[in-house]
């Protein structure tokens, strides 16, 4: 059964509490059928390039030579980074992932406030520079993903840490995804 875009960020946003909720940034990748086929959240403490979003990519490429995925959604709770929406583009054009919408809850402006380390290249900035095709929708369920962030800024500050998951949460990369294929 299809939910709609508000329920997959609802979605995402309870995993991300679930799964690391220091750090909550969570992506899902849902199939044309509605049926959601991975879950990620940020481990960049154990890789830099293991955001939400490159992570659930990661995890089911290998499964994209296997099963025929078709037209795939991402759901995320902050608008994907320049790295992230680079890696979404790079997924479609070389592995032919077919990621046709990203959807996202808060801003990047409010996580740079938040985390002023970033680089504030705007999603859609991304998207047109490289000529995708993909429909970014931003902005749903904003007020619930910017207080999972404030409340893990919080929390952050608690620990006193470089990077507040680094001895915090698992080393192991297979505790921040699930693939439901």
């Amino acid at each position: 059964m299809k939910v709609n875009d508000d329920e997959y960020i609802k979605i995402a946003i309870q995993f991300a509490k679930d799964t690391n909720p220091i750090w909550p940034f969570a992506a899902i990748i849902v199939n044309e059928q509605g049926k959601i086929i991975c879950k990620a959240t940020d481990c960049a403490h154990i890789s830099p390039i293991f955001h939400a979003e490159t992570l659930a990519i990661h995890a089911l490429i290998p499964w994209k030579k296997q099963i025929n995925l078709g037209s795939l959604a991402l759901y995320t709770t902050a608008e994907p980074d320049v790295m992230s929406q680079s890696a979404i583009h790079w997924a479609n054009l070389v592995h032919d992932l077919s990621i046709q919408k990203v959807c996202f809850g808060s801003s990047l402006n409010t996580i740079q406030k938040l985390w002023p380390f970033g680089i504030d290249i705007p999603a859609k900035e991304v998207i047109e520079r490289s000529h995708s095709k993909i429909n970014l929708i931003g902005l749903i369920n904003e007020a619930e993903c910017n207080e999972l962030f404030l409340t893990a800024k919080q929390e952050q500050a608690k620990l006193s840490k470089h990077h507040p998951a680094q001895g915090v949460l698992s080393n192991e990369v297979t505790d921040f995804y699930q693939l439901t294929l």
